[in-house]
């Protein structure tokens, strides 16, 4: 009625307030380590001023809070107790207790190569999927050798969220064994992938943060035959991170190959990576960027360096790599 309706939007007000405050500390904690005892105080005030109904993201801080008082030395927190059970939920954890797992190693001293990898070979014995998803979000970007051995056993881990991590770990590290894994299991999990597009998206999404070309066969002939529309859209992004003409040669491909639906739900895609490869985004539809491209195909030279992108442009594509950011 009409008073229930004036007390809902100033809960969902209320709701989305505290979600941006988190946010926004999470970002401090993230970008700036300077002011990492700042931004862990304001998480934690989040956490603590919510004693009565609690939400999903403060339960997700809360855990994080609790990983991250088990890596500073403190005695084994109970992390499942306050893992979350829904599945949106526990992205949310894995990404706020990789954060804070992160930045803590960050500051303490390095570890040698063999001691982290048999630490992590250790975690990924754990029998809850929560903590072998845990040890490989530690994976650190410079990981090699045995490290990546190690977080490519978890890419057949038997839970889909801990395969998830495995991807993201190997799309951190800058090794070319990182790459190697990645390609592999590009070619000998189709039958796995096909079944789990998100799966299918972190691995194009891995593929892409590694900018390689050798990465472009797997792009532009997708084995998987994949339309979901996330695995679709982290491919094409992901193809825009590979400076060749090959790589519009197969986004216009693609745009000629995908259904009306499906391209409508990835024309911003589309026309981002186009944009990104090449410094223009002719037209509104698919069919305007196949026209340009086999206008100009000859000719063409794409830049070494990504072109001035419009403001718009530039904010949805470091959006879609926030990792790239942090390196």
């Amino acid at each position: 009625g009409p008073v229930a309706r004036p007390r809902e939007q100033a809960a969902r007000a209320a709701h989305e307030a505290a979600r941006h405050a988190r946010r926004k500390a999470l970002t401090l904690l993230y970008l700036d380590p300077a002011r990492r005892e700042e931004s862990l105080g304001a998480v934690r005030h989040g956490v603590e001023g919510r004693r009565g109904g609690i939400d999903e993201g403060t339960q997700a801080a809360r855990a994080g809070l609790e990983v991250h008082a088990c890596i500073q030395g403190a005695e084994q927190p109970a992390f499942h107790a306050f893992f979350p059970l829904r599945a949106v939920c526990y992205e949310r954890c894995m990404l706020l207790a990789a954060l804070l797992l992160a930045l803590s190693l960050a500051t303490a001293t390095p570890v040698p190569p063999e001691d982290a990898a048999a630490a992590l070979s250790a975690g990924l014995q754990r029998s809850r999927p929560a903590l072998r998803a845990a040890a490989l979000a530690l994976a650190p970007a410079s990981a090699d050798g045995a490290l990546v051995e190690a977080i490519a056993s978890a890419l057949t881990d038997p839970d889909e969220e801990v395969r998830i991590a495995a991807l993201a770990a190997l799309g951190r590290c800058r090794s070319p064994l990182a790459l190697d894994a990645l390609l592999a299991r590009a070619s000998s999990g189709t039958d796995e992938l096909r079944t789990h597009p998100r799966e299918q998206a972190q691995l194009f999404r891995a593929l892409g943060l590694h900018g390689d070309p050798r990465a472009l066969r797997t792009l532009a002939t997708d084995t998987l035959q994949s339309l979901e529309t996330e695995p679709l859209r982290a491919r094409i992004l992901a193809l825009g991170r590979i400076r060749t003409r090959e790589s519009v040669d197969a986004l216009v491909a693609l745009a000629r190959s995908l259904p009306f639906a499906e391209e409508q739900q990835v024309l911003h895609e589309l026309r981002l990576s186009f944009a990104v490869l090449t410094g223009e985004a002719p037209g509104r539809t698919a069919a305007s960027l196949v026209r340009w491209w086999g206008e100009r195909r000859a000719s063409f030279v794409v830049p070494e360096a990504t072109p001035q992108l419009a403001p718009p442009s530039l904010r949805r594509w470091n959006a879609a790599w926030p990792e790239l950011a942090a390196r």
